[in-house]
């Protein structure tokens, strides 16, 4: 992880909310997302990149049909008992009858909303996508998170 570091992003909300997550850490920004570079929602994101501190939720019940495509790792080094050790699920899509759905867990907080352009694309394109099946709104050159104030 270039000029980071891992870093624990605490759970608020008791089981089944946020673990330790391996993160690039820089300015007190977390959150490394590793995209599905094969989904018209992801295609074009940087392997990694920053998103503001967020909480990590664990065991997303995946039934078939869902394709994950972000996730984040969930460390017990950063963590405590309940954390997985394994790439937990950020976002996912699915085909649903003659629509399609799109998921992301990430954005609990308006600043995890507002200072992170890449969180902001992932939503736009992931709706663009829900509607139309195609996804026409280019990633940001600037992708990354801003600290929070």
């Amino acid at each position: 992880m270039a000029h980071g570091v891992p870093a624990r992003a605490p759970g608020k909300h008791g089981r089944g909310a946020g673990c330790g997550l391996v993160a690039t850490v820089e300015d007190g920004r977390l959150v490394r997302l590793r995209p599905d570079h094969d989904h018209p929602i992801t295609k074009g994101f940087p392997a990694e990149f920053l998103h503001s501190k967020d909480e990590l939720y664990h065991k997303s019940l995946m039934v078939e049909g869902n394709k994950v495509l972000f996730t984040g790792f969930d460390d017990p080094k950063l963590g405590d008992e309940r954390c997985t050790g394994k790439d937990e699920n950020l976002g996912w899509v699915r085909d649903h009858g003659k629509g399609r759905v799109f998921t992301t867990v990430l954005g609990h907080g308006p600043d995890q909303m507002r200072l992170s352009p890449g969180f902001q694309a992932l939503v736009s394109r992931g709706a663009e996508w829900a509607a139309t099946g195609k996804v026409t709104i280019p990633v940001p050159s600037k992708i990354d998170a801003e600290p929070a104030q």
